[in-house]
């Protein structure tokens, strides 16, 4: 059979202060751990919030830019007068259409140093057009671009509709129809909005992972975005709705924060960023203090043994000269130790040891001397 032995006093110990300095790391860590997740994830959900919000105006300050250029249109006698009865050239009109269309405002290009507007046409009914551009254009390409808009036109006005949108790879086009203040219809306005444009005004949302962002008109029909997002959208019109401000959201499974915001020119931006990217970001502030945790956790378990394997010293020493008094060395002694416990042990052990020896000698003298009259008396009775 196998003998068990048992574990060392000192190992025990040191297990068990381990133990109780570990279990109550733990706890005191979870403990912080909630209260700053608490607290952090509350604000960075108001920060997650704001970034939502703060994006989706910087769309809306472009395209605030696009209908004040229609305001100013409305109250230009000049091209009110090329809208509704053309009495001069169109190139006089056109200086007075760039003069009122300055698409090299900081309004049209900051942010993203680059065009949000790269061409506005104003339309009459006589079919003529005004074009003013962002980037210079050869005649050549001013004559395709201007083919262009005028069927589009055509579509639009073939339509019904006050405001009409058409995307194509690089850009929309959205047609306005210009009415008096006493609701005439006198012309149309049409922008060309740069999608390129867009993506950089929306790339800030890559600094969340997964999030994904489309622009709709107000028809709810996808112009551009996120192309998973885009998708899922047209089979479900719900995730178009416009709600004031940011909220939660499930969507296949994973809930997000959503905004919905409506722009001007009869636009819509919905943008969303996972919620698990804000435990990522409370994971990301409390690290450095983790990392710090662990490090005390461990310097502390490390003194700690350190400290308990000095204080139990004396128990290999015991340990130690109870196996010499055990093999025969009864004179064995134990030094004086500092501990009143351990000083105690000390002083009744070297009592005992001393007693023992005292005893054992006394005895094995008794014995000689018992030996000794035996062998008188032997040799007495062989020598009478």
């Amino acid at each position: 059979m196998k003998t068990n032995h048992p574990k060392s006093l000192r190992l025990k110990i040191i297990i068990l202060n381990c133990s109780i300095i570990l279990g109550s790391l733990v706890l005191l860590v979870a403990f912080l751990l909630f209260s700053m997740s608490s607290i952090i994830g509350s604000y960075l959900q108001e920060d997650i919030d704001f970034f939502l919000q703060e994006t989706g105006t910087n769309l809306e300050t472009k395209t605030l830019f696009a209908e004040d250029i229609v305001l100013d249109l409305r109250r230009n006698s000049v091209l009110l007068d090329f809208l509704q009865n053309p009495k001069t050239t169109n190139e006089e009109y056109l200086q007075e259409f760039k003069k009122v269309v300055n698409l090299y405002s900081d309004k049209n290009t900051d942010l993203v140093s680059a065009p949000f507007l790269t061409s506005v046409y104003l339309l009459n009914h006589q079919e003529e057009i005004l074009a003013v551009h962002y980037y210079q254009k050869l005649f050549s390409q001013e004559q395709e671009l201007s083919l262009k808009i005028a069927n589009l036109h055509t579509q639009f006005k073939g339509n019904g509709r006050d405001v009409q949108f058409f995307s194509d790879q690089d850009n929309i086009h959205v047609f306005l129809t210009l009415y008096t203040n006493f609701m005439q219809n006198i012309g149309t306005v049409a922008f060309t909005l740069s999608k390129d444009t867009i993506f950089q005004l929306m790339k800030t949302t890559d600094r969340y992972q997964q999030t994904f962002w489309g622009l709709f008109n107000k028809y709810n029909q996808p112009l551009c975005g996120s192309p998973q997002y885009l998708e899922q959208s047209k089979s479900n019109q719900q995730l178009l709705q416009t709600i004031s401000a940011p909220h939660a959201l499930t969507m296949n499974g994973q809930k997000y924060r959503y905004h919905t915001q409506n722009l001007r020119l009869g636009l819509k931006v919905v943008i969303a960023i996972p919620e698990n990217q804000l435990m990522g970001l409370i994971f990301q502030t409390i690290r450095s203090y983790l990392i710090y945790a662990v490090i005390l956790g461990v310097a502390i378990v490390g003194l700690s043994v350190l400290l308990i394997l000095r204080l139990t010293v004396p128990l290999r020493e015991i340990r130690k000269k109870i196996t010499l008094v055990k093999e025969g060395q009864y004179n064995t002694k134990l030094p004086d130790y500092n501990s009143r416990e351990f000083q105690e042990i000390s002083s009744v052990f070297n009592q005992m040891t001393e007693r023992i020896n005292y005893l054992i000698t006394e005895v094995y003298q008794k014995k000689l001397l018992l030996q000794e009259e035996e062998l008188k008396f032997l040799q007495s009775q062989m020598n009478p």
